[in-house]
């Protein structure tokens, strides 16, 4: 198992970032990374870390094909990710690389080539009710809300 750096550095020049309106014309500065990395909060009772096996049950049947786009085994409800490589591992965040099957070499999405998937475009501060989590490095929200790491839902 490998761990990586995440103290990538950030090529991007403030007027390309103030150029990129949407997530689509951010691409060439995030490198996609929301597409191929998945975080967890290890702390959780149902979350399970041994050895290299990362294991919880999903209550949410509509988020199965998502683990399964991302490597994950499934079976009924139990989810299971063999970590291969750590991007970050942070107190109660597990940050592991997992790329989406879906993402193209030129990081657009083969399913939905001009437009972000549906659950995608709907993952937003506000869509998550409060609940916290993991903005990478060069998320478009980590930079439209003055460099938050870990944000909380409504109050980003």
């Amino acid at each position: 198992m490998e761990m990586y750096d995440v103290s990538i550095v950030d090529w991007s020049t403030p007027e390309e970032k103030e150029n990129a309106k949407d997530c689509l014309t951010w691409l060439p500065i995030c490198q996609a990374e929301c597409c191929w990395l998945v975080s967890f909060q290890v702390d959780q009772p149902e979350v399970y870390v041994v050895g290299d096996t990362l294991s919880f049950i999903e209550q949410d049947a509509s988020m199965k094909w998502y683990h399964e786009l991302h490597g994950a085994k499934v079976r009924h409800n139990k989810v299971t990710y063999i970590i291969k490589e750590i991007y970050k591992q942070e107190g109660e965040w597990l940050i592991i690389k997992a790329r989406c099957s879906k993402l193209t070499s030129d990081l657009r999405c083969s399913g939905h080539p001009n437009r972000k998937p549906r659950i995608c475009r709907e993952l937003t501060p506000e869509s998550l009710g409060g609940k916290d989590f993991f903005l990478t490095s060069r998320c478009r929200f980590r930079y439209l809300n003055g460099g938050c790491e870990l944000c909380k839902g409504r109050n980003s």
